[in-house]
């Protein structure tokens, strides 16, 4: 017999070894307005056919959690690829960001004929068939070779050339129905666990929504990110250029020891940038009518803003301006006067953790 301590309701239930959480889940009553998807065990994340051979500490997650959310959207991912290998066989789906709460979709048609409307129609008729069967998500574990042998076999091979380079003997992978699929972390048992998602026509490809955090049963709202969109569309670009498509594609150049010119190529990238965004400043500072006086640089911590507002400052200055930069960082109020929220934690957001007279 192996334990089960439930983290949801902090009791304790003793099962058969080898039982799997979905078998678990209904002794205990968890109190949660949306479907348990995912499992945290021993603070490790898991997916509910996870199967307990000793004793653990299970903490059973909707999606309003980051690791519940990660599941599903994993999940809805190959849920995807899979209708769209149903639907359009021989063509080829890239997955490739986060933008306007969910997730933009390169499709290329086998006939390299251009995505309709009607053909996201069709993928999304498919995605509903797939989760009105219900049908389950299947991991497995092989050789490397093996996993390489199966997604040769299938075409896919951005999935061959990451296996090549992970350095492992075994690896984990998925199947779904016939198609396999590799992903770093776990899924929902099966596609009956998905059915708040849209697809959309957007740009050049396909916009895959997502449910809204705060409330599962209903999908994110769209904010339409142009800026966003034409950042991503030039990364890719240029990823297309140096012919580093996928993590593999990465992995393989560093082997054959192109590392110093990748690094050597994206800081000229990078300056030909804070080039362009110089003179576009220095044609505002001049404009007779609404000339610009102030540049707000903003990013996470330790994302390179002070970095990247001295490279800034270099390239003004040979523009003929006299930039004066400064650091909200240095303006920061005594810890004693920092706001804090309704958990006792720190709210470094709040707008008076800055002393803002000051600044």
């Amino acid at each position: 017999m192996v334990k089960i301590l439930c983290k949801n309701t902090g009791t304790a239930m003793e099962f058969q070894e080898g039982i799997s959480l979905l078998d678990v889940l209904p002794h205990f009553d968890i109190k949660s307005p949306f479907p348990i998807i995912s499992a945290k065990v021993n603070n490790v994340s898991q997916g509910l056919k996870y199967r307990a051979f000793n004793s653990k500490t299970v903490e059973f997650l909707d999606y309003t959690s980051s690791s519940g959310k990660r599941v599903y959207c994993r999940s809805l991912c190959f849920l995807l690829s899979k209708a769209v290998a149903d639907a359009f066989p021989g063509s080829r789906i890239y997955i490739e960001h986060s933008i306007s709460n969910g997730y933009y979709c390169n499709f290329h048609k086998s006939d390299d004929s251009p995505l309709t409307p009607e053909d996201v129609a069709a993928i999304r008729a498919q995605m509903k068939s797939l989760v009105n069967r219900n049908i389950p998500f299947h991991r497995l574990e092989a050789p490397v070779e093996e996993a390489v042998r199966i997604f040769r076999e299938q075409h896919s091979l951005d999935k061959v050339r990451l296996l090549e380079t992970i350095g492992q003997p075994y690896t984990d992978y998925y199947m779904l129905d016939g198609m396999a699929d590799y992903y770093y972390g776990r899924l929902v048992p099966s596609t009956g666990y998905l059915n708040v998602w849209g697809l959309e026509p957007y740009h050049n490809g396909m916009l895959l929504r997502v449910p809204d955090r705060d409330n599962p049963s209903m999908l994110a709202p769209f904010v339409d990110q142009p800026k966003t969109y034409e950042m991503f569309a030039e990364n890719l670009r240029w990823n297309i250029i140096m012919r580093l498509n996928t993590v593999g594609d990465l992995n393989h150049a560093l082997q054959d020891g192109m590392g110093s010119e990748l690094i050597q190529v994206s800081e000229a990238l990078q300056e030909k940038k804070i080039v362009q965004i110089a003179e576009e400043i220095d044609r505002r500072y001049n404009d007779p009518v609404h000339p610009l006086r102030l540049v707000l640089i903003t990013g996470p911590s330790s994302s390179g803003k002070t970095t990247y507002c001295k490279r800034l400052s270099v390239q003004l200055k040979a523009c003929g301006l006299r930039p004066l930069s400064f650091s909200t960082d240095d303006y920061f109020v005594n810890r004693v006067d920092t706001p804090k929220l309704p958990d006792g934690s720190y709210d470094f957001d709040n707008f008076d953790t800055v002393d803002h007279d000051a600044l």
